[in-house]
C-alpha cells in the first residue's frame, strides 16, 4: 500500500457515538475520525521526519485525565491529519461488531464476506478465540487458522 505523505494507514470505525465522544473528549486536536491504533501500517520514513518525543509527552501531560486509550489518543490527537484512511471491513474488522456489520450492510457481510475479503480480524476487547472460554462467531475460523499455522 502506497504511504507517500501519511505516517499511517489505518481504520475508523464509523459509529456516530464512537466517533463524536471521541471529538468531544479531544476537543482541542482537529481530529476527523478516531482511529483504530490495533491495526497500523507506519511509514516509519514519515515517521522520523516528523513524529517529536517532546510532543508527544506534552499531549500526555496535557490530557492525562482525559486518555482512555493513551496509544490510540496520541495518535488520533497529535497524527489523525496524517493517516490514511483503509476499510475497517477488510483490514480491521472488529470481530465485536459481526452484527452489526452485518446489519448495516443489508446481510452483504456474512461468514463468506470474512472469508474471501477480509484480511484482518481484530478481536477487540475481552473476548479473543485464542483463551479456554471463548465461544464466538469466529471460533472456528481462528482454530482453522490456528491449525495452518501449526502445519
Amino acid at each position: 500500500m502506497e504511504l507517500s505523505g501519511y505516517l499511517y494507514a489505518a481504520a475508523y470505525h464509523d459509529r456516530a457515538s464512537v466517533k463524536e465522544l471521541n471529538k468531544l473528549r479531544l476537543k482541542d486536536y482537529e481530529i476527523q475520525a478516531y482511529y483504530n491504533s490495533g491495526v497500523l501500517m507506519m511509514n516509519l520514513e514519515e515517521q522520523r521526519k516528523k513524529i517529536k518525543e517532546k510532543e508527544i509527552y506534552a499531549f500526555v501531560e496535557k490530557n492525562k485525565k482525559r486518555l482512555i486509550l493513551p496509544d490510540q489518543d496520541v495518535i488520533n490527537g497529535l497524527y489523525s491529519k496524517d493517516i490514511k484512511d483503509i476499510n475497517e471491513l477488510i483490514y480491521n474488522f472488529d470481530a465485536r461488531f459481526y452484527y452489526y456489520y452485518k446489519l448495516v450492510n443489508k446481510n452483504r457481510i456474512d461468514m463468506d464476506f470474512v472469508i474471501n475479503q477480509t484480511a484482518i480480524i481484530h478481536f477487540c476487547g475481552k473476548k479473543k478465540p485464542w483463551l479456554k472460554n471463548y465461544s464466538g462467531k469466529f471460533h472456528s475460523l481462528y482454530k482453522h487458522y490456528e491449525r495452518l499455522a501449526k502445519n
